[in-house]
Formats: C-alpha cells, structure tokens, sequence
C-alpha cells in the first residue's frame, strides 16, 4: 500500500497543561497528520491485523503482567518498532515488569517517524510503540490502559509523542491526565491525525495518563490505532 507522505510544519498548537515549574507541558499539534485515513487503514489492513486475539505480525494482545500481587492483562495489542539504528542493539521496552520485543520498523512507519523528527527537529526520536484498542465486545472487558507515567530510565529527555489513527474520525478518544498531588482530572479530546507530546520529566513526576475504557457511547463503537513514538 502507498501512503502519500504530507511534508508540512505544524500550523496550529496548544498548550493543554504545563506543571508547577513551567518545564513540562502537554501540547497538541492539531491535523499534525492530515491523511489520517490511509495510516488507519494500513495498520488495521486485512495483511496485519483483524482486531483479534490472536497474535498476528508479532502483535501480542492482552498481555499478562503481576499488579498489585495479581496477574492482570494488559487489555490492548502492541508492537514495537526501532529505528534502524537502534534495533540490533536494543531487544525491547521494558515497563511494568514485562518487555515488548523490538521489530525492525516498516517503511510506512520510518515515513512517518522521519515527518515527526524533521519537525521537531531536537527530539530524535528512533520508535514507535503501536497500542490496539478494539471496539467493545460483548462480554469482554473494554481496552484501555491503566493510569501511569512515562517514566523509565530508558527513556532520553523523558519526551513521549503520541498520534492516534481512528476507525471513525469524526469521534474523538479521550486521554485521562491526572494530577498527582491535586487529584484534578483532565480528560484531552484527540482527532484522528492529531500528534500530542508529553514534554520534559517535570511532566512525568507531577501527571499520570490513561485510556478508559468504554462499554457504551461512542467511544465504545470504534477502533483506534495509537502510535507513541521516544528515543531510547
């Protein structure tokens, strides 16, 4: 599948929150990416993934992992892609007592990873961590992904972007922040092609994020493809 590459610089960015010290922010590049559609369609293509269970092109869904003394499941697929300059050194991501396992990176994804970096030109960014959030199933547990920070000592300059590709574009997902000491929640509507980061450490120490997950509404009728891309 070809997807025609839009080489632009951002036009539109907001500040959504910055912390106590004024070194950590959460900005949004709206439309960052403007053919949202065809990077969906791709990686939710009949020749990667159907949505399912099974683990397809090295996509693991509803990892297990210990919380709190108990084996839980992370309830969302995930693949993780590196850079070429990265992936003979590097075996994979390590967070919450598991570690996805590296894959080289697609040509589609080297694509977009080089529009992020000739953007943001400061950051250097070699990966994207792919998140599978299926639509409600009856019976099942929604996906979602519980609260956290992005705060592992892998990570360089502890800046995370993320971008989201959306089955239905005109609904919206929702990212959950939360401050740590206030306790005041923030929920951030995202659009198909919008391209969030998470900026400096600061960040990480005062926020956590999470995706929640829906039962009913119309966030509980439709897939979405999420790409958080870091430099290890």
């Amino acid at each position: 599948m070809i997807i025609k590459i839009t080489w632009i610089l951002y036009k539109i960015m907001e500040t959504i929150l910055s912390t106590n010290d004024n070194q950590g922010h959460l900005k949004i590049y709206k439309q960052f990416v403007h053919n949202p559609d065809d990077y969906y369609h791709f990686y939710a293509g009949i020749d990667n993934i159907n949505f399912t269970k099974d683990n397809k092109n090295n996509i693991i869904y509803d990892l297990p992992f210990t919380c709190y003394g108990k084996l839980c499941h992370m309830r969302r697929g995930q693949l993780l892609e590196l850079s070429n300059d990265i992936i003979h050194s590097k075996n994979g991501y390590s967070f919450s007592g598991i570690t996805i396992p590296s894959n080289p990176i697609s040509s589609i994804s080297q694509k977009l990873l080089d529009l992020i970096n000739s953007n943001f030109k400061d950051l250097h960014v070699n990966s994207f961590l792919h998140n599978y959030y299926r639509k409600y199933r009856q019976g099942e547990k929604p996906d979602s992904l519980s609260a956290h920070s992005d705060n592992e000592s892998s990570l360089i300059h502890n800046t995370v972007i993320g971008i989201s590709f959306i089955e239905h574009k005109h609904i919206p997902r929702i990212i959950r922040f939360k401050h740590k000491q206030s306790k005041q929640i923030y929920d951030i509507e995202i659009y198909s092609g919008d391209l969030y980061i998470m900026e400096g450490r600061s960040f990480q120490n005062e926020f956590t994020h999470e995706i929640i997950g829906y039962k009913k509404g119309n966030l509980s009728t439709t897939n979405v493809i999420s790409l958080t891309s870091r430099k290890f």
